[in-house]
C-alpha cells in the first residue's frame, strides 16, 4: 500500500452510497490497495440511526473516479449474492432460516423507506419531549 498524498485543491466526489459499515470498508480497503486513497463519510451515523439506507457515503480523488469505478465493478462482479445464488445442498434447516428472515428484512427496508423515515422522526421527537420534560421538571406534563 502507498502513503497517502495530501494535495491542496483536490476534489472528492461520492462514487458509492452504502447501507452497512463492514460492506462500506470492503469496498475502501479494495481501494487503498490500489493506490487510491478515498474516505467514507457518515459512519457514526450509520451506527446511530442503521436504517438509514444509504446514509455512508464512499468518496475517491475526482481524478481517480474512472479508475475506482472500474475496481467497485470488478467486486460487484465477484460478489455472492445470498440467498439468491447460493448452494443449499450442505444447508441446514437454521441456514436455511436465517437466509430467508435475512432477504425478507431486506425486501421490508427497500420497501418502506418512507415508513422507516417516519418511525425514526417519530422516536426523535418523543425521545426530544422526554428529555425536555425531564429538563423542565415535569411541570408542564
Amino acid at each position: 500500500m502507498s502513503e497517502p498524498v495530501f494535495r491542496e485543491n483536490v476534489r472528492f466526489v461520492i462514487i458509492r452510497r452504502f447501507g452497512y459499515l463492514p460492506e462500506a470498508k470492503i469496498y475502501e480497503s479494495s481501494l487503498l490497495d490500489a493506490g487510491i486513497h478515498g474516505f467514507l463519510s457518515n459512519t457514526n451515523t450509520s451506527q446511530l440511526l442503521p436504517f438509514m439506507e444509504g446514509a455512508i457515503a464512499l468518496h475517491v480523488p475526482e481524478h481517480q473516479l474512472e479508475e475506482a469505478r472500474g475496481i467497485l465493478d470488478e467486486l460487484d462482479a465477484e460478489a455472492v449474492k445470498l440467498p439468491y445464488d447460493a448452494d443449499y445442498r450442505d444447508a441446514d434447516l437454521d441456514d436455511i432460516e436465517f437466509a430467508r428472515l435475512i432477504t425478507e428484512r431486506e425486501k421490508w427496508l427497500n420497501a418502506n423507506p418512507g415508513r422507516i423515515t417516519l418511525l425514526l422522526i417519530l422516536s426523535l421527537v418523543g425521545i426530544a419531549a422526554l428529555v425536555f420534560a425531564i429538563l423542565m421538571g415535569y411541570r408542564y406534563f
